[in-house]
């Protein structure tokens, strides 16, 4: 059964690739697991990932859900609960000074808003993450040599004179 499967899956039927994927789970085969649930989810969104959940929750692969989630084409699959869920485990199993950056830049991206029950810690980091990222982009843009430093200049020289307006809306 499982050669026929195959077959259907190298002809891009999505059905297959998830019946794979679901077997390969019970097969404790993880890198066939995620490769199949990824053809499935490439052509239908209706398939049920409970098992791929499990399994990561279950075996500590929960940087492999998120960067699955990271990828814009199964962004919206996924279960934004099962998404903090993974991201609350992964949290809490690394060191927060070495965080990659692809999952800083996740936790940055989320709205957290409209995910319920979302751990204090990962909204108080989503703050801490994203002001010091504005900070540093400041920094940046008002280095020495950059276009922002020297208009900052301008814009101070203009203040000291007097003769600054605040910039309209429209401007930005």
């Amino acid at each position: 059964m499982i050669k026929y499967y195959e077959i259907a899956t190298k002809k891009n039927h999505p059905d297959a690739a998830y019946q794979l994927a679901e077997y390969q789970y019970f097969a404790r085969d993880h890198e066939n697991l995620l490769k199949y649930y990824e053809m499935a989810l490439e052509s239908s969104n209706n398939y049920d990932l409970t098992n791929l959940y499990q399994y990561c929750f279950n075996n500590g692969k929960q940087e492999d859900l998120l960067k699955l989630y990271q990828n814009q084409k199964y962004k919206n699959k996924m279960s934004s609960n099962a998404l903090i869920k993974a991201l609350d485990q992964y949290l809490q199993k690394v060191d927060m000074n070495e965080i990659p950056g692809n999952i800083i830049e996740l936790i940055c991206d989320l709205d957290l808003s409209k995910i319920d029950k979302v751990p204090i810690y990962i909204k108080t980091l989503q703050t801490v993450l994203t002001k010091q990222l504005d900070m540093l982009k400041v920094h940046f843009q008002y280095a020495p040599n950059s276009s922002g430093y020297e208009e900052a200049k301008k814009n101070f020289g203009k203040l000291l004179n007097g003769e600054f307006d605040e910039p309209d809306e429209s401007d930005q």
